[in-house]
């Protein structure tokens, strides 16, 4: 799992450099407005995307044992939904122009429909590729799509196209992605053909596909409402703060699952080394995300002006706000994966009803005074409501208990929150009086050696931290090509 967990996440670290330095191409030569029509047609073309793959994925993954004739079975039924999606979006298109009243919309989301099929055509290729660890091949398919989509993107706009730009850019990312995952593929698919298992793995891809609208409604509802109740500059600005405080943590934390899920599925027969397994991945995967959360938030100002510039300082405080639902972020995503790879996807399914739920109130609640009150009242329903319902809800069952999530995610927490607010305190107080104007650049780099430095003091104060950060080191070591060439696979499929 540690040489698969290294090339998700050195893969998805290039393809965030990619992605945060395309933006800051783009936000220099686009408007506010562009980036507002991008956030506003993402979530109707995200509606159609979350049932892509109708779930039929995590069936081919999780299975304990699966045949190639009912993964042929699942490839043809992907197939037919993708076409299915694609129609679907384009019946949709005209409607949309016409609510919104942007005729733009009408041939932007005709061309994004000639997606679908394609991706309803790799999902099973790539769904085999992570049933069988092989994680070194899709993120190098990973990232030529990535620097494939960003040149596309940044070309668009300097040819003077607009809002074309951000439209063209996950369009082309996912065109070279779904070819590249194709055409390495060993595997083909077989004819169309109904197998006996093929029932019962569409309903459990079922329920996850069902979650997983209710978290697209969820999560995209802000950007429809601010886009028609206050403009497109003022989504323009919460979904570029939106973006820039949660893609560092999806670009981290999503692979991850792809790698963590299927081990957990092995070993979900022994508790204690279940637990075990969860439990280490998770501090490694918060000593990473959680003092990147902080030198987000405590260097806000700096990060906006090095990724979009001058004018989009009115999304720090939107910016601020989204900082702190990110801090429970990772925890959040994680504990999804112990109710999949226990195969309990009628809660997954039950849960996408509750937090949905709250999360579509938390929008609702923020909408009246604008952008800003949306990312307070997001943040404040994340942290206090929604975080430990969740967790309770998860661990009334299973081998990990509320106590160890506490165990994992409280120490880590509280060095941040003490790293992070040292550093705003000499920031505020101790910065002016020194008369002292630090570059964006500097800014930042002393944010991120004040919390590297301090977070491993404070961590190392304890027997608990100095192990994390000695399996830290480790893992730093497995990356480097000397600790590369001394790793012996463990199985045929590591690779």
């Amino acid at each position: 799992m540690r040489r698969g967990g290294a090339f998700a996440l050195t893969g998805q670290g290039v393809k965030l450099c990619l992605q945060l330095g395309a933006t800051a191409v783009l936000a220099r030569v686009l408007s506010p407005a562009d980036f507002g029509l991008a956030s506003l047609i993402g979530p109707i073309v995200s509606f159609f995307a979350v049932f892509r793959d109708i779930g039929l994925t995590s069936a081919t993954i999780y299975s304990d044992d699966i045949t190639d004739a009912e993964v042929s079975s699942l490839f043809w039924i992907n197939i037919g939904a993708g076409a299915v999606l694609a129609g679907g979006v384009l019946l949709l298109s005209p409607l949309a122009a016409l609510f919104y009243g942007d005729p733009r919309l009408l041939p932007i989301l005709s061309v994004m429909a000639s997606t679908f099929v394609l991706n309803g055509a790799a999902a099973q290729y790539q769904a085999l590729f992570q049933r069988h660890f092989r994680f070194r091949r899709l993120a190098a398919i990973d990232i030529g799509a990535n620097v494939f989509g960003a040149a596309v993107a940044v070309a668009t706009a300097l040819s003077g196209l607009g809002y074309w730009a951000v439209v063209l850019w996950p369009i082309a990312t996912q065109v070279a992605n779904v070819l590249a995952t194709v055409a390495s593929s060993t595997w083909q698919p077989g004819r169309p053909r109904w197998e006996h298992r093929t029932g019962t793995m569409t309903r459990f891809g079922s329920a996850i596909a069902g979650s997983n609208f209710l978290n697209y409604f969820a999560r995209n509802l802000d950007n429809l409402l601010i886009g028609k109740f206050w403009g497109m500059i003022a989504l323009g600005y919460y979904g570029r703060a939106y973006q820039l405080m949660m893609a560092p943590l999806s670009q981290i934390i999503y692979p991850l699952s792809n790698v963590v899920v299927p081990v957990l599925t092995r070993v979900k027969d022994n508790p204690e080394q279940y637990v075990r397994t969860y439990k280490n991945t998770m501090r490694m995967i918060m000593l990473v995300c959680m003092p990147l959360v902080t030198l987000l938030l405590v260097g806000r100002v700096w990060v906006i002006e090095i990724l979009l510039g001058p004018r989009w300082q009115a999304s720090v405080p939107i910016f601020l706000a989204l900082g702190f639902a990110a801090l429970v972020q990772p925890m959040n995503n994680s504990i999804g994966w112990l109710m999949m790879s226990q195969g309990r996807s009628n809660e997954v399914l039950a849960w996408g009803v509750i937090g949905s739920g709250l999360t579509v109130a938390s929008i609702l609640l923020g909408l009246h005074w604008g952008a800003l009150s949306v990312a307070i009242s997001y943040s404040v329903v994340q942290v206090a409501l929604i975080t430990p319902i969740f967790w309770w809800f998860c661990c009334r069952r299973g081998s990990v208990r509320v106590r160890d999530l506490l165990a994992v995610a409280a120490p880590i927490w509280l060095v941040c929150v003490v790293t992070g607010g040292l550093f705003e305190a000499f920031r505020i107080w101790v910065l002016p009086g020194l008369h002292v104007a630090l570059p964006a650049v500097a800014g930042i780099l002393l944010a991120f050696l004040w919390i590297v430095t301090c977070g491993a003091a404070l961590l190392s104060l304890h027997p608990l931290g100095r192990d994390l950060l000695g399996s830290a080191v480790g893992a730093l070591r497995a990356l480097s090509p000397a600790g590369r060439a001394k790793t012996v696979p463990s199985s045929p499929h590591a690779s």
